[in-house]
């Protein structure tokens, strides 16, 4: 019946109007990748954030070799870290923290989710990916260990005081 028909080509555009609004104004870089790596779409976010052109990164590596990926310790990030890879070689989400540096210099640190794209034969076919920068967050927590450590020597120091006043008396 063409009534069922056009019922549900309007329920998959629905769907699909909702995704694409899901998509829009999730405040995470989302890209989605062929089974190669190479980027197939971002999201407004991740253009706008990471100040690209789609043009300049639709059907090129995710990982492009002018983006310098390392540990949050500043280590090379092994290819096999990568959540991407991992995805693809097991077939199961991966999750992975490190650091990116831009060809302008920017650097941020960034936690990514990565998850496999199966065809309808069941086929790894890519993965999408969300990743938000963690930047600030590893900054506090460093900032954090800075004060713990100030305050352990602090209370090291007083106490060793405390030892040799009443050692005196």
């Amino acid at each position: 019946d063409i009534t069922d028909r056009v019922r549900a080509e309007e329920s998959l555009q629905r769907e699909r109007d909702l995704l694409s609004i899901i998509m829009d104004t999730c405040p995470a870089v989302i890209f989605l990748l062929d089974k190669s790596g190479k980027v197939t779409f971002l999201n407004k976010y991740a253009r706008e954030s990471l100040d690209i052109n789609l043009d300049e990164i639709i059907n090129t590596p995710a990982y492009a070799p002018n983006w310098k990926l390392t540990t949050l310790d500043g280590d090379p990030l092994p290819m096999q870290e990568l959540p991407f890879y991992k995805v693809a070689t097991t077939l199961k989400p991966a999750q992975n923290t490190y650091a990116v540096e831009f060809p302008n210099g920017r650097k941020i640190a960034v936690s990514a989710n990565c998850a496999p794209l199966m065809d309808e034969n069941g086929n790894f076919a890519g993965a999408v990916t969300a990743a938000i920068d963690i930047t600030e967050k590893i900054n506090t927590e460093r900032e954090l260990d800075l004060y713990r450590q100030s305050l352990e020597k602090l209370v090291e120091d007083r106490t060793r005081k405390l030892l040799e006043t009443q050692e005196k008396l």
